[in-house]
């Protein structure tokens, strides 16, 4: 027993050693994917912080585009009603309203609007909870 004592303390040695190699391959494993796991979501972060931005400036060039197009109807309306006579004191205030209303949805210019208050510019529907008795 005496005569194995010492290879058994060589072998718990050597078991020791390759547990504590072990160990340290695998906190560097575990370390590398925490840096990968930090990375990708720094990726992740970045790319839903992009699309965001795209997004909303798909929305206000959209918005944008339609409040021109709102104009430019106006303008089509004024002509045509001044070349068939029919540019009345109610057709004139028809056109100034539409043209409000393009300067109201225009993100460039966003015109306060005290008829259009409580409507959501970009969903064009009335807030939640502005008129709560609507809400029901």
């Amino acid at each position: 027993m005496e005569q194995l004592l010492p290879k058994i303390v060589c072998e718990l040695e050597l078991m020791g050693k390759k547990l504590k190699e072990e160990r340290i391959e695998r906190e560097k494993y575990w370390a590398e994917q925490k840096e990968k796991d930090r990375i990708a979501k720094e990726i992740h972060d970045r790319k839903e912080k992009e699309l965001k931005s795209f997004l909303e400036i798909l929305k206000n060039s959209r918005r944008h585009d339609n409040s021109q197009k709102i104009g430019r109807y106006a303008n089509k309306l004024e002509r045509f009603s001044q070349e068939k006579g029919a540019l009345s004191d109610e057709m004139k205030e028809k056109i100034a309203w539409i043209r409000e209303k393009a300067d109201w949805y225009d993100p460039f210019v966003e015109a306060e609007d005290k008829w259009m208050e409580g409507i959501d510019r970009d969903e064009l529907k009335l807030e939640k909870g502005y008129y709560h008795w609507l809400d029901r």
